[in-house]
């Protein structure tokens, strides 16, 4: 009886045991290659492979993007040199293979900043679009501390004694009023070398402008994509021997209401000329970009929908017809 009962409790040990493990589905094989999510829970790791899915609960469902493993791209982005950083206000995938974003993601709009509000620093009711614009004095950039030490970007990594590159924000400082936030963009994982000269303090400028303006008018929603192009043969011309600098630098703006109507904008990393600075000189179909950096954008759509929306030449709100 006692040999029983030793046995009997082994049996339902086990059985315990194994009960939760039979409780964990499977993923589907075909969203390896999404982005985590912001929310997911993923920490980095040494390895720094990704293959987890959005969460429901990624603020930005129109930003969702892969890597598409049919494309070929001059550069294309392998999955293990991928990592995925969120900050308040805005989303990183940062390759550690060039030392540079591939892209960001932000939302703009009347709730632009509620995502995770700062309630030692509430926005002031009297903010206007010129206090966006200023930026923490002597801000220096920070690397990430959830990348591996061979991984880190330093502040002075971007030092460049020619003054050619600047250290280009994708996302920008001036798309957010509260102090902590503007703060959040000074990072490395969220710059690129961008030639300073007539296109970052120039034309990107003025994109960047624009579409903050529209942003700030009722009703206007949007969620802002932004990257870089890198081309394969290219990669051999680095800042200081560590930071790949990107041959072109895009913009895809997302009206968030139906119909879909996206504008992406794709500019050479070069200086331009004062004849040069017509903003609509450079909307292209988000399928153009697709094909220069390998990535897949607008997935949550169904995919007749993504075709019809990256195919279309968008009009930027009716300012580019």
């Amino acid at each position: 009886m006692k040999l029983f009962r030793i046995r009997l409790l082994a049996f339902i040990f086990t059985f315990t045991l194994l009960l939760p493990y039979q409780a964990f589905p499977v993923p589907p094989a075909d969203l390896s290659n999404e982005f985590p999510s912001a929310n997911s829970g993923t920490q980095l790791t040494n390895s720094g492979a990704r293959e987890k899915t959005f969460s429901p609960h990624f603020p930005y469902p129109l930003g969702k993007s892969r890597i598409d493993p049919d494309s070929k791209p001059s550069y294309a982005p392998d999955q293990k040199n991928i990592r995925y950083l969120d900050y308040r206000g805005y989303y990183s995938v940062y390759d550690v293979n060039v030392n540079t974003p591939l892209l960001t993601i932000e939302h703009l709009g009347q709730d632009h900043e509620a995502i995770q509000p700062d309630l030692q620093n509430p926005v002031s009711n009297n903010s206007t679009p010129a206090a966006k614009l200023s930026r923490p004095r002597n801000q220096k950039f920070r690397s990430d501390c959830r990348l591996t030490a061979l991984e880190r970007i330093e502040h002075n990594s971007y030092e460049d004694v020619t003054k050619t590159f600047s250290r280009g924000h994708l996302t920008p400082c001036g798309d957010f009023d509260e102090r902590s936030l503007k703060v959040q963009t000074f990072m490395t994982t969220n710059v690129a070398p961008q030639v300073q000269n007539s296109f970052n303090d120039g034309l990107w400028n003025d994109l960047e402008t624009q579409v903050r303006t529209l942003s700030d008018q009722p009703k206007k929603d949007f969620t802002v994509i932004t990257g870089v192009v890198h081309d394969d043969q290219a990669r051999a011309l680095k800042l200081n021997g560590k930071i790949s600098i990107p041959t072109h630098f895009y913009k895809i703006v997302i009206n968030d209401s139906f119909p879909l109507k996206p504008s992406a904008f794709l500019m050479q990393n070069r200086h331009y000329f004062s004849n040069e600075m017509n903003l609509c000189d450079y909307i292209v179909p988000v399928e153009k970009i697709e094909k220069l950096t390998g990535m897949n954008f607008l997935i949550s759509l169904p995919e007749n929908k993504r075709q019809e929306s990256i195919n279309n030449v968008g009009t930027f709100e009716g300012l580019c017809p």
